[in-house]
């Protein structure tokens, strides 16, 4: 007897663990720059050097990068920008990791501050937030069938499950080149001042052995002109498309962090020699899933009437996904500036990001509540001389309702979250309408178990248990019964109890007395 088998690739999620370290450290401005006298706004982000892993252990290495633009002393009235980095080495217990697993790690800036000490020294304090999440990728091998090559009748039922099973697991990068032009009613570009590069309208298509990722660059630009120095602004949107060749299906499901890692800009001249092109040079980091969902027949339990045949079974753990969409919230706030900095005289740019604060589950009416936010940065123009440019940070709250069939308090439930679009438009005296639409990504997964044959051992039947069994018996069938189980309780087939009772079909109804006749002797 030689037993078929199929091999599932499977992932599994083994743990995940949150962290929050707190940076704090003082920055001396550069002798280039003129000094501080007012900070208009400020920007991080985290670059994750170094992820270690060890038994029950993550070691986590990076920087959070910072930069500020600043206004100069009463004497200057000039824009100015300066960054650093705070360094972090953070070690984070993850139970049941270990070496050689699979371990991802996000990050989240939740406070950073910047003060000013004197006009030539700063302080910058940060809170920042780490999640690692440890994967373990396996095969798994399940028996789904038989070569018959004993004497005598095997005979064996088989299960049906649905599984997801992971055909890609990877991390790439897209690298993507643009030429912004400035406007014509805009100056010559002297120098970037500050800077936006933000991702939007974003999405994924499989293809046959290709990945295709489509969507839009949000840029804002604020840069000092050849003209008199005089600050100027451009907003633009522009398009991308690319793809990368992968070993993929049109009928596979994508799951694709999508996240900008770099991004340049750079003064170039055109082609009359000004400097009134910018060049975008943009690294986009993709971690890509990509989920195969398969039906497997397998056999679950099996006999034979020539023969004692002792499976080897084994528990296991399998993924299926229950769902797979994108879901839209439009979100919308009126939003009152501080007078503080003076009136808003134009809005120029704005961006921003969103951040998911809870997910809760409804299984009776099939939904999941996604509350979070949207951060938003509006740029203007203000009254206020000693302050021509300013920066509003708003907070827009939302709670969303996505209608997700299949999941209950147990699954796993993945979003990612993104803008699609964002405006922000003047209505009244120092109050801005803010519209934007969140893209919410969502994934939801259950862990399944199931008992399956590993292996098989064939020995000689106990043939004193053997004769114990009647050579026929009346059998009446219970509650729960089948053919297949009186079968092989009396060491013989379906197709015998069938024959002998005259029946025509597979199922024994209870109640019902059969006439069972023992095959093996």
């Amino acid at each position: 007897m030689e037993l078929v088998k199929k091999s599932i690739h499977m992932n599994r999620l083994k743990n995940r663990v949150q962290s929050e370290i707190t940076l704090d450290d003082d920055f001396i401005v550069p002798d280039t720059k003129s000094d501080i006298n007012g900070v208009i706004t400020s920007e991080g982000e985290v670059a994750i050097d170094y992820v270690g892993v060890s038994d029950g252990k993550v070691n986590v290495r990076g920087r959070l990068i910072f930069r500020i633009l600043y206004m100069c002393n009463e004497s200057d009235r000039r824009l100015h920008n300066m960054g650093g980095e705070l360094e972090f080495d953070e070690n984070m217990l993850l139970k049941d990791v270990t070496e050689g697993d699979n371990v991802n790690v996000k990050w989240d800036i939740e406070d950073l501050s910047i003060g000013i000490i004197n006009t030539r020294k700063i302080s910058a304090k940060a809170v920042v937030s780490l999640e690692a999440m440890a994967e373990n990728i396996y095969d798994m091998d399940m028996v789904c069938d038989i070569d018959k090559n004993v004497e005598g009748n095997i005979d064996f039922i088989k299960k049906d499950i649905e599984v997801s099973q992971i055909a890609v697991s990877k991390r790439d990068v897209i690298r993507v080149r643009k030429e912004l032009d400035i406007p014509s009613n805009r100056g010559n570009i002297q120098s970037v001042l500050w800077s936006t590069v933000r991702l939007k309208n974003t999405s994924v298509k499989l293809m046959d052995r290709q990945l295709a990722i489509s969507g839009e660059i949000s840029v804002v630009v604020l840069y000092e002109s050849e003209e008199n120095a005089m600050v100027q602004w451009m907003e633009t949107a522009v398009p991308f498309s690319e793809s990368i060749d992968i070993a993929c299906s049109e009928d596979m499901i994508p799951d694709i962090d999508i996240s900008v890692s770099s991004a340049n800009l750079v003064p170039k001249p055109d082609s009359d020699g000004e400097q009134r092109i910018l060049d975008l040079d943009m690294s986009i980091e993709l971690g890509i899933k990509i989920y195969k969902e398969e039906s497997i027949s397998f056999i679950s339990d099996m006999y034979s009437t020539a023969c004692e045949l002792v499976p080897t079974v084994k528990r296991i753990t399998y993924n299926s996904i229950q769902f797979k969409n994108m879901s839209k919230a439009k979100v919308s706030d009126r939003l009152k500036l501080d007078n503080t900095n003076g009136n808003v005289m134009q809005v120029f740019g704005s961006d921003g990001i969103v951040k998911i604060d809870d997910v809760r589950v409804n299984e009776f009416d099939n939904n999941i509540v996604i509350e979070g936010v949207v951060y938003v940065n509006i740029m203007y123009i203000s009254s206020d001389d000693s302050k021509p440019v300013c920066v509003a940070k708003q907070v827009i709250p939302f709670n969303h309702e996505a209608l997700v069939n299949g999941v209950s308090k147990d699954s796993m439930i993945f979003i990612r979250p993104s803008l699609e679009q964002l405006t922000t438009v003047m209505v009244g005296n120092n109050e801005i309408e803010a519209k934007a639409v969140v893209v919410l990504d969502i994934l939801a997964m259950n862990s399944m178990e199931a008992e399956i044959i590993e292996d098989v051992t064939e020995q000689p039947f106990d043939i004193e248990k053997i004769k114990a069994i009647p050579c026929m018996v009346g059998y009446m069938v219970k509650r729960g019964d089948s053919l297949w189980k009186i079968a092989k309780k009396y060491y013989t087939t379906v197709d015998n109890i069938k024959m002998v009772n005259e029946l025509t079909g597979d199922e024994a109804k209870e109640g019902q007395m059969l006439l069972v006749v023992k095959e093996s002797h």
